[in-house]
């Protein structure tokens, strides 16, 4: 039985600025997850800001340790991921040209890989990118996902998760947020079958 989930979302090619309201997000953020009274712990915002002019990734990480995942689903409600991250990106990152996400995982201190995606890279628009999680069992193993892309792509499947990017600014900022609830969605599912 997994004992410890980490879930890590990096932006980079940010300005990353301090604000009060990034530093408001992160106290709503917090409270959430206080008020579920579900054991796991976020580490809202670990900053690296720019030093001398050298850009510095934002890394938000989610780390469940748990010895069973019955309410796995519900912890994932309670804290609101998508408008909050939503608010702490637009408030304390300003875009400087393409923005590229990093979806990374780890079970059991075992990473698997997801997606890079660097919008901008193929075309204009980069939408619908599916991803599988390795089946339960072979986690251990460290698999890459393997990634296709299509304009139809839809969530299916007990191990599927669905990154949809686009190219402009706002937009890239804002489905980076939901980025980070697609992923922990397949987790849940992801962990309900590997605990079996």
């Amino acid at each position: 039985m997994p004992g410890d989930i980490r879930v890590s979302l990096t932006l980079d090619g940010l300005h990353l600025l301090e604000s009060d309201e990034a530093k408001k997000a992160c106290g709503d953020m917090e409270r959430a997850l206080s008020e579920s009274h579900v054991p796991y712990t976020i580490y809202c915002l670990d900053r690296e800001f720019s030093r001398r002019g050298k850009k510095s990734p934002e890394r938000i990480l989610i780390s469940i340790d748990r010895s069973s995942y019955d309410v796995f689903w519900e912890a994932l409600s309670a804290f609101r991921v998508p408008e909050t991250l939503h608010s702490l990106m637009t408030s304390s990152l300003k875009p400087m040209g393409k923005v590229r996400v990093r979806a990374s995982v780890e079970i059991d201190q075992v990473p698997i890989t997801l997606p890079t995606i660097d919008d901008g890279s193929m075309g204009e628009k980069v939408s619908m990118i599916m991803f599988d999680l390795p089946p339960p069992g072979t986690a251990r193993k460290g698999r890459d996902c393997d990634v296709s892309l299509g304009g139809m792509a839809r969530l299916s499947g007990t191990n599927k998760a669905l990154i949809s990017l686009f190219g402009e600014r706002e937009s890239s900022i804002a489905d980076a947020a939901r980025t980070t609830d697609c992923v922990l969605g397949a987790l849940s599912t992801y962990c309900e079958a590997y605990t079996k």
